[in-house]
């Protein structure tokens, strides 16, 4: 069983001040409320995300305190558990479970302002990463003028993404429609985006966050097993929580350390390299705390080690003075060449 992931690419097209706006086709889903869901999406098994913001251009700045409070939007709406954590200035890697704000990372097409980057597990529709880089050629402003675009604006749009929403030009006036106009200020969330955020996290409790959300181990067969990684544990100070492994082959190849502990806390992932075969093994690791369930998924890619004989020995028998015995094969295996 593989774990596949896919990825939602999201974008947000600005308008100039007449509203002029480019060709393009946006596809809607509209449900009661007004809200759009992300195709194939559920949602996140853990209701929340760590943060972490650029630290050239979002540190002890205006731009700073603005994704701060896109954040807070999203992380106090009643009737929902979800939050967003700030998790300090830095750069996320490729898909640790973490959300990262990122400014001049790509070159964005000349009209879209920001990209949101959500990957999902195809198999259940839960969202583990995501990531927001704005645009380095747009003018993005906190306090934008009529030339300028907003970045609050842009930030709880963006947000929205990463948990889960998808556009919604043809359903209601919203913070998620695909395009933002020059000089507008829209700064707060409204009720289709309200609605969308109970709709995908409608629990009451809280639970913990991990970093990351998914992990990746490789050995060759017969080989050391490879190092152990560890989970950031956050969440409510204190909160305790518990941590029980399993395997989707039922081999104990799996463990972790300590079986339970208090927020915050670290988890120590170990996988072990004895008599797998090679190929992909699939685990996961269940984390309970206030009676809510958050999961990390765990590969261990098992290599084809360069040479492997089929055999360890071979025995040959014959009759002194009589014919040779029969020729014996031995199978050498490797990849390519």
């Amino acid at each position: 069983m593989r774990l596949f992931l896919a990825l939602h690419c999201c974008v947000l097209v600005a308008l100039a001040a007449d509203g002029s706006l480019p060709q393009q086709t946006v596809p809607t889903a509209c449900k009661a409320g007004g809200f759009v869901v992300l195709d194939g999406v559920t949602g996140r098994a853990d209701p929340s995300f760590n943060v972490l913001f650029d630290p050239v251009y979002y540190q002890n700045n205006g731009f700073d305190v603005a994704l701060r409070s896109a954040m807070d939007q999203w992380s106090k709406v009643s009737g929902s558990n979800w939050r967003y954590n700030f998790a300090g200035y830095g750069e996320a890697s490729d898909i640790d479970g973490r959300v990262s704000v990122a400014f001049n990372r790509m070159q964005l097409p000349p009209d879209v302002l920001a990209v949101s980057m959500v990957r999902y597990q195809v198999s259940t529709g839960n969202i583990v990463d995501a990531d927001i880089f704005f645009s380095n050629a747009l003018p993005i402003n906190t306090n934008p003028s009529k030339d300028e675009w907003d970045f609050i604006e842009i930030a709880l749009h963006e947000m929205g993404h990463s948990l889960g929403l998808g556009h919604n030009d043809d359903c209601a006036t919203s913070v998620m429609h695909s395009t933002v106009t020059a000089g507008e200020k829209s700064e707060a969330l409204n009720p289709p985006e309200i609605a969308g955020v109970k709709y995908l996290y409608s629990g009451t409790g809280v639970g913990v966050s991990l970093a990351p959300f998914v992990m990746l181990f490789s050995a060759e067969e017969a080989a050391a097993s490879p190092g152990s990684q560890t989970i950031a544990i956050t969440g409510p100070a204190g909160a305790r929580w518990t941590a029980s492994p399993a395997t989707v082959d039922g081999l104990p190849w799996l463990s972790v350390s300590p079986a339970s502990g208090t927020v915050p806390g670290t988890l120590t992932v170990r996988v072990a390299n004895d008599g797998l075969s090679s190929g992909f093994h699939d685990g996961f690791i269940t984390i309970d705390s206030g009676g809510v369930s958050q999961g990390a998924v765990v590969t261990f890619n098992v290599l084809v080690p360069g040479l492997r004989l089929d055999l360890t020995s071979l025995r040959f028998a014959a009759a002194l003075g009589g014919p040779a015995p029969e020729r014996q094969l031995l199978q050498i295996e490797g990849p390519g060449n």
